[in-house]
């Protein structure tokens, strides 16, 4: 029935890690999630869709996403497993991966689906499901079925107790999918007697509060890139009120005065 959750969700609550195999009610779920290649559509995070699970057809927000490269899920995790204490990137739109013959086939093990149904279903926690776009045209030699799966992770709250309302939300933030984003400035000047310690100017406007960037990854333009040559700064502090902050880099940075920097952070989808 495929993998499972690894570990609860705390205020959201966590029922199919738990209670694998029950009949729940729910308005939000994690799945295990793959293309069908005979579908030729885009399905892009954020599209609503009809999703057949248990017995019912209902429509469904989803949103994709998938296992950091190079990364397992978290200590212990198995391949194809959801862990709640681990990151995971934003996918715009679930793609078909290409087999070494450039033939299609199904997504990788470690793609997810988050699904937000647009009222409550009843089924088991860990049932299987196909996802179709049966709005398309049935006279039309297209396939309608798009993706399927297997349901991972369901919240433990209540969807019709009023007083659980708020666990909704708090459940979303649990599962930590991100974007990574860039601010762009230039590196002003280098602090004297010093070869790796700089200001730099154009990351945030006057009064800024950058508290919740400070440690974070500064490079050079492209130089996320650019392998171990390229220095790696981190924003240690702001100077000043006028946005400018202090970048301290591993190595000599005296050859890129001036030169145009960026900071590299993630946002969360939910949090």
């Amino acid at each position: 029935t495929g993998g499972g959750s690894t570990s609860d969700n705390g205020a959201g609550g966590s029922a199919a890690g738990r209670t694998r195999g029950v009949i729940g009610t729910f308005d939000r779920c994690v799945a295990s999630t793959s293309r069908i290649s005979f579908f030729k559509e885009n399905i892009e995070s954020g599209c609503k869709i009809h999703v057949t699970l248990g017995y019912v057809t209902v429509l469904a927000q989803v949103f994709f996403f998938s296992k950091e490269q190079g990364e397992a899920g978290g200590p212990g995790t198995p391949v194809g497993a959801f862990n709640f204490s681990a990151d995971y990137c934003h996918l715009p739109e679930l793609q078909a991966t290409a087999s070494g013959d450039g033939e299609e086939k199904e997504s990788s093990p470690d793609v997810f689906v988050v699904m937000i149904f647009d009222k409550p279903v009843t089924c088991p926690t860990n049932t299987a499901y196909i996802a179709s776009r049966l709005d398309l045209d049935v006279h039309t030699k297209q396939c309608r079925l798009a993706f399927f799966g297997t349901i991972v992770d369901v919240p433990a709250h209540d969807p019709f107790d009023p007083l659980a309302k708020g666990l909704a939300h708090e459940y979303l933030k649990g599962i930590r999918v991100y974007k990574t984003k860039r601010k762009t400035g230039k590196l002003e000047r280098i602090e004297k007697g010093s070869e790796t310690t700089c200001i730099a100017s154009g990351f945030f406007k006057k009064d800024s509060d950058i508290s919740k960037f400070v440690g974070l990854n500064v490079y050079p333009t492209g130089g996320e890139d650019g392998g171990s040559k390229s220095p790696v700064g981190t924003l240690v502090s702001s100077f000043g009120k006028s946005g400018k902050v202090k970048v301290e880099f591993d190595s000599s940075i005296a050859h890129l005065l001036n030169a145009e920097l960026e900071l590299c952070f993630k946002k969360y989808t939910w949090a």
